[in-house]
């Protein structure tokens, strides 16, 4: 859970009751989140390294394993 407090006139952001500078804090992030950024990453990693359909061959799979 993410909540927001003011401490001292300081804006504070609460992540699962650990609290963090707001000015301080770039993104939060779940692990489903991240997980799945991870996944379509390497997918799109996987899919430029795919040769060109001029070169989707027979051929191109027994040279290029």
């Amino acid at each position: 859970m993410i909540t927001f407090k003011y401490i001292d006139g300081k804006a504070y952001v609460s992540v699962e009751n650990k609290l963090y500078e707001i000015d301080k804090v770039k993104e939060v992030i779940d692990s489903t989140y991240y997980e799945a950024t991870c996944l379509a990453d390497a997918l799109t990693q996987k899919v430029a390294s795919l040769p060109s359909k001029e070169n989707l061959t027979p051929s191109y799979k027994k040279y290029h394993k």
